[in-house]
């Protein structure tokens, strides 16, 4: 059972997890910009992973799924959007080996190349290779990665 203000804490950090799942990090910003205390925080954020509302591995996995399969982005992306939100390097490195491949970031450059050079229309070719370079290392993609997929389309 837990005391009040630690219930009001639990219940803001549930309705705020109500929307998208959250990291542990980002749940705790959101309860000190709601003005509880530290000590409430920290028990309302045990709580909450106590009973699995919050865990950052889950988190971690779901997000990298979901970067790299509904927006077509790169390592580098992902892992800068997951560092922003509070999530431990190693745990982010470790994640992105598992679930994200050599082989299909390659595929999901192919991919987010194809898509985007549908919208250039008719322009000449050097200016083509040079927005898509730039859009490519943009969706987080590593230059190397950005090189071999330019070059695929483009000979240079």
């Amino acid at each position: 059972m837990i005391s009040g203000e630690i219930k009001k804490a639990v219940n803001s950090a549930l309705n705020y997890l109500g929307y998208r799942s959250r990291s542990i990090n980002e749940t705790k910003k959101y309860l000190k910009k709601k003005g509880y205390d530290e000590k409430i925080i920290k028990e309302a954020i045990c709580y909450l992973e106590d009973k699995e509302y919050l865990d950052d591995l889950c988190f971690t996995k779901m997000w990298i799924r979901i970067r790299k399969e509904n927006h077509l982005l790169g390592k580098c992306r992902i892992k800068s959007e997951l560092l922003l939100k509070g999530i431990n390097v190693g745990l982010i490195d470790e994640e992105l080996d598992v679930l994200y491949s050599q082989e299909e970031e390659n595929e999901k450059a192919l991919e987010a190349a194809r898509k985007q050079l549908k919208k250039y229309g008719e322009i000449e070719d050097e200016k083509k290779l040079q927005r898509l370079y730039r859009f490519l290392v943009n969706k987080g993609f590593r230059s190397e990665i950005s090189r071999k997929t330019c070059k695929i389309f483009f000979d240079f």
